[in-house]
């Protein structure tokens, strides 16, 4: 989702809540660790813009299988 000079990748409703979510996919490596404070900073203020409630990181790992972690409220 563009909002102003900036992406969100995912803006969803949970439980009545509005949740920005960023998304990070990498092949071999923790995808978290592609989660740096620079871009924390930026999704959140993206997130505030649009007065969601709280941001989410969603880390999916392509490797033999895939993994995907969710982490709630970053």
């Amino acid at each position: 989702m563009q909002v102003g000079r900036g992406e969100l990748d995912l803006v969803v409703s949970l439980e009545g809540r509005t949740v920005a979510v960023e998304v990070r996919t990498v092949t071999g490596e923790e995808p978290l660790d592609a989660f740096d404070s620079a871009k924390l900073r930026q999704v959140r203020k993206l997130a505030a813009s649009i007065r969601a409630d709280r941001v989410d990181l969603v880390g999916v790992r392509l490797a033999d299988q895939v993994e995907l972690r969710w982490v709630k409220g970053v």
